[in-house]
């Protein structure tokens, strides 16, 4: 974003909170013929794309998301882009959050919604666990750290409320990643090295049911989120 466009938000804003957020999410798979814990080790070249339309390579080890247009009351039309960096461990991918923008209407709102996401740090490992000798657990764990800024005139931006938005979020967001990552890892495990796209359009349907669900505190997948069980630390606000 450019300076002219931060410039109106940093005028309302002073330091906030700190939310501080840790959670492990599990998906129990079976076992193929060729192992969990290599399919979380492969390279990033050799990923396939969960979602072909609305997912980028920008290098061999970095991806851009298009979350797609999220609308709200007939007003506000969000279009969030986030840029994702892959690191291969011996436990496993590491995936850290470069970059989250927004592109939209109206400009007030989208110039707050850079600037607040301009200081968040999030990194998820995915790893695998052996469960049994025929079963292993896709690990997914997730760190954030969200410097919070305090917005005049938004009382709603408060840590608490934005606590309870991201959690919805995830219950949708994260057991339908993990759905993915077990598609993904049943044809490769089978011998499927072609790597091709794994869907076309399904990102931006999750997206959008995470927003609306999120907002209006609807039920999530339950059969999905029912599969994938959540480890939570408690999240740490900070003045």
């Amino acid at each position: 974003m450019h300076e002219g466009d931060t410039r109106g938000a940093a005028e309302e804003m002073s330091h906030g909170a700190n939310i501080a957020l840790n959670m492990t999410f599990r998906r129990r798979v079976v076992e193929g013929q060729r192992p969990l814990s290599d399919y979380v080790r492969l390279p990033a070249e050799k990923y396939s794309l969960l979602d072909s339309s609305q997912i980028t390579r920008l290098g061999d080890s970095s991806f851009q998301m298009d979350m797609g247009k999220i609308g709200f009351l007939g007003i506000v039309r969000l279009r969030p882009t986030i840029v994702v960096d892959v690191d291969t461990k011996p436990s496993g991918a590491l995936q850290t959050i470069r970059s989250i923008s927004f592109q939209g209407r109206p400009k007030r709102m989208i110039n707050l919604m850079n600037a607040i996401f301009g200081d968040i740090s999030w990194g998820n490992l995915i790893s695998s666990e052996k469960a049994s000798d025929t079963e292993s657990d896709i690990v997914f764990s997730l760190t954030m750290d969200w410097g919070l800024p305090h917005l005049s005139g938004m009382s709603g931006s408060s840590p608490k409320a934005l606590e309870f938005l991201f959690s919805r979020a995830l219950q949708i967001a994260v057991p339908w990643f993990m759905t993915q990552l077990e598609k993904d890892y049943v044809r490769w495990a089978s011998g499927d090295n072609s790597r091709e796209a794994l869907s076309k359009g399904e990102l931006i349907k999750m997206a959008s049911e995470m927003a609306l669900k999120a907002a209006r505190g609807g039920e999530f997948d339950e059969e999905e989120f029912n599969k994938t069980r959540v480890e939570v630390t408690s999240p740490q606000h900070r003045l």
